[in-house]
């Protein structure tokens, strides 16, 4: 995966948040969406676009508004983005600064999380993070994939984050957690008081209506092994692991 800086990287410190209990994501399932960035696909003229960004630090909106929405494939959580520009601006010059971003945790309530952008000049980000967002790792390959195009006084941009990239083995059935933000003149997102990169500002999402049971671990009954050397009695415990997701996983 190619790599760029965003221009926030580092978690910002705030203030501790509770997440509300509204759905602000309720994905719908998709046939089929193909990666072009255009957004022209039914699923996406039946999506609910969610244009609640704020201000970084306040709850102002900026003053190029954003919209996002989400859908799934079988295989696949996809992010589409509007961003909304003067038509003045719509240029490579003008926007080469710019991204979009997605930030998501399956396990809803957990300290880690999964970050992916894609820059107006088409590069791509990933990296996995801890601790809030205060720990990130760089090394993270989810081999996602995105794409953007530019209109009259907009640009848009699809990011599409494999299920197998996610850890869904240990997700939660009740909701997950994610964040969605534009780092442009100003800096936006749809979490609480527009923080970006503070997981405890992320806003809720339903999880996609889809069997996990092919991205989980599956662990074989144990097998034990006993001895007694010199007196003493050994026991050799093994437990046969097998990966049904077809990605890298620490099972330690």
């Amino acid at each position: 995966m190619k790599k760029f800086m965003l221009p926030l990287l580092a978690a910002l410190i705030a203030p501790a948040f509770m997440p509300g209990e509204e759905m602000v994501f309720a994905p719908q399932r998709a046939s089929y969406v193909k990666i072009d960035g255009k957004l022209d696909e039914a699923a996406w003229k039946n999506a609910k676009f969610v244009k609640s960004f704020k201000i970084m630090g306040t709850e102002k909106a900026p003053l190029n508004a954003t919209e996002v929405a989400v859908i799934n494939s079988d295989t696949e959580m996809i992010f589409g983005f509007r961003c909304y520009v003067p038509a003045a601006e719509v240029n490579d010059s003008k926007l080469f600064n710019e991204c979009v971003e997605v930030m998501i945790d399956p396990q809803g309530s957990s300290e880690s999380y999964y970050h992916f952008a894609i820059g107006h000049n088409g590069e791509l980000f990933d990296r996995s993070c801890d601790q809030g967002g205060y720990v990130s790792s760089a090394d993270y390959e989810s081999n996602f994939r995105a794409a953007r195009q530019k209109g009259k006084d907009f640009w848009t941009a699809e990011i599409a984050i494999p299920f197998r990239a996610l850890d869904l083995y240990n997700s939660n059935k009740e909701y997950w957690s994610v964040n969605c933000a534009r780092e442009s003149s100003q800096i936006s997102a749809i979490g609480i008081n527009g923080y970006l990169n503070v997981k405890n500002a992320f806003v809720k999402m339903a999880p996609p209506q889809l069997d996990w049971s092919n991205y989980k671990l599956q662990l074989a009954e144990p097998e034990v092994k006993s001895s007694i050397t010199r007196g003493k009695l050994a026991a050799d415990y093994q437990i046969a692991v097998k990966n049904l997701s077809g990605a890298e996983r620490n099972v330690i």
